[in-house]
């Protein structure tokens, strides 16, 4: 069975959280009910509104080469039958792609071999804009 795990990029911090996570719905501002994601874990607890000033990543259930957990938002090089490519992992239709910047099409995150993490879209800007370019 796969493991579910998340991680929290918060933007006002510029801090990646891991954590198991709750949804509840808790009052906003002007007392409507708002869906929120509840972190805690370690030395972080706190919560994040649907849209808020957060993005939650899921854990795709795939370690690469090097055992690190990949997760929506990770920069990786991989290989596939197109040859080495670089792209950002995203989730879509129910299943995780690799979303490649060179003139390939999206590919299933799990047709990918020697899969190497080398950042992710938050802390590592220059390597998501060296793809784009």
């Amino acid at each position: 069975m796969r493991e579910f795990k998340f991680r929290m990029w918060e933007k006002d911090d510029k801090m990646i959280y891991f954590s198991d996570m709750m949804i509840d719905f808790l009052k906003d501002d002007k007392g409507a009910m708002q869906p929120t994601i509840i972190f805690k874990k370690d030395n972080f607890d706190g919560s994040c509104s649907l849209g808020g000033y957060c993005d939650i990543e899921q854990y795709t259930g795939r370690k690469d080469y090097n055992d690190n957990e990949i997760y929506e938002g990770d920069i990786i090089e991989s290989i596939d039958y197109h040859g080495k490519r670089k792209g950002i992992v995203i989730y879509s239709n129910g299943t995780y792609f690799l979303q490649g910047y060179d003139g390939y099409s999206d590919e299933y995150l799990f047709n990918q071999s020697d899969i190497v993490v080398i950042g992710n879209i938050h802390e590592h800007k220059e390597l998501f804009k060296q793809l784009q370019d």
